[in-house]
């Protein structure tokens, strides 16, 4: 799944001298495009690309077929950027800005994209636990479960006050 995700990069490569931002004050900065956008393009078209590629397996029932390919896609996908990572990284790509521009967007919108998935994640899964602690908290102050789990005794809060 990296064929309309580059697509897409190479149109924004090509739209960031006119578009971007200068994100620095330094005289000739170059202009940047937000991520934001990017990642979420990338994302869309890459679940395109993969649902395009499954539907065959998908109509005919191969479904160990399509996990197999689910794998080898996100195996795929990840060596890529890896090999991308490490060309940007080291220098590698003595090339033209443009090309240099759509492999930094092509990689940073799916690293900001995975960044957004985990912390997403991570906000929703805690979100109706800081939600329930707060509720007990409104209405039963003396009550505290890390003092139960912690001290093993719920009285533990009044005998410090």
């Amino acid at each position: 799944p990296v064929f309309l995700s580059l697509f897409a990069a190479a149109v924004a490569a090509c739209l960031e001298p006119a578009c971007g931002h200068q994100r620095s004050s330094q005289p000739g900065a170059a202009k940047l495009l937000h991520l934001l956008p990017i990642a979420g393009i990338v994302v869309v078209l890459d679940l395109m690309e993969v649902a395009i590629g499954l539907y065959p397996l998908a109509t005919v029932h191969w479904w160990k077929a399509c996990g197999a390919s689910l794998i080898l896609k996100y195996s795929c996908l990840s060596l890529l950027l890896n090999v991308v990572e490490q060309t940007l990284r080291l220098d590698w790509c003595r090339c033209s800005g443009y090309f240099r521009a759509l492999l930094r967007l092509w990689l940073y919108g799916h690293r900001m994209a995975m960044d957004l998935l985990v912390s997403s994640l991570i906000f929703w899964t805690l979100a109706p636990v800081v939600l329930f602690d707060r509720m007990r908290d409104l209405f039963c102050a003396n009550c505290s479960f890390h003092h139960l789990l912690v001290f093993r005794d719920p009285g533990q809060l009044a005998r410090d006050e």
